[in-house]
């Protein structure tokens, strides 16, 4: 998952995404994350800290990956990457 942000403001020196450092050029930040959910969705945690300067903290929803998309016979959607 990306994780892209700006800062709050110019004075920033570093941005911390679930505590290591993201790229940062700009005020803009960015950092890969992975989360497991190969077998099944995930609800993960972003923690955002910028020094000096403000915290945040978010959640993420990620599908089971590979998504697959199942039917019935009429064509109703009966399962997916969320539901199952």
């Amino acid at each position: 998952m990306e994780v892209v942000g700006r800062t709050s403001s110019s004075s920033v020196a570093a941005v911390a995404v679930n505590s290591s450092e993201a790229w940062l050029e700009h005020r803009m930040f960015h950092k890969r994350l992975t989360f497991n959910n190969f077998s099944d969705p995930v609800v993960g945690t972003v923690n955002v800290l910028e020094v000096p300067g403000l915290s945040s903290s978010s959640k993420v929803f990620l599908p089971e990956d590979p998504e697959e998309f199942w039917y019935d016979p009429d064509g109703n959607l009966t399962r997916d990457g969320v539901w199952h």
